[in-house]
């Protein structure tokens, strides 16, 4: 659905507050696949900025990445897990304005329960450079995913990205993803 003004209208498909091309994604894909789940990917310093408030965890629907690990000092602002099927309105429903405003939301089809897609996301998080030191990889945020996707030859891309069954992003007004089917 478009409004007049170009931009997609989000819609509800039962409890799911998403972008419409990517509702009937994941409806196409869930026929093949019924266990398919729908997460946000979620930067939490830019959620706050944006909405005046930071994002709080709560079991089983909203997880910060940051929660146990040695950056959990900063996990408000760090990358946050949202169970999109989990019921949390108030924190789903304007996901979609966050990300037509600002770089911090994207969008995970996956099989995994969100407690394992957290320990797979927090894998992510740091990379070894080649001079040894490890540096915390922001993959959540899109104008950084796109460049890293395409800096990783193909193999790389599986290693990184094949755990998830599709990413979906908003770069510069354009949608991208990332599939095992693409």
């Amino acid at each position: 659905m478009s409004c007049p003004c170009g931009r997609d209208r989000r819609v509800d498909r039962g409890a799911l507050v998403i972008p419409p091309q990517l509702a009937e994604r994941l409806e196409r894909l869930r026929t093949s696949t019924p266990g398919l789940r729908a997460y946000a990917l979620v930067d939490g310093l830019q959620y706050d900025e944006y909405f005046g408030h930071p994002l709080k965890r709560r079991w089983g629907a909203v997880a910060a990445l940051f929660a146990g690990t040695e950056d959990e000092p900063l996990a408000d602002a760090g990358p946050w897990v949202i169970d999109l099927a989990a019921h949390e309105a108030a924190i789903i429903s304007p996901l979609g304005e966050l990300e037509e405003a600002r770089p911090g939301v994207m969008w995970l089809f996956t099989n995994q329960d969100i407690e394992s897609l957290v320990v797979t996301l927090q894998s992510k998080l740091n990379s070894r450079l080649p001079d040894g030191k490890v540096a915390l990889l922001r993959f959540w945020d899109p104008r950084v995913f796109v460049p890293l996707f395409n800096a990783l030859d193909a193999a790389g891309r599986q290693a990184y990205f094949g755990d998830i069954t599709e990413w979906h992003g908003l770069k510069n007004g354009k949608r991208f993803h990332v599939s095992h089917y693409a």
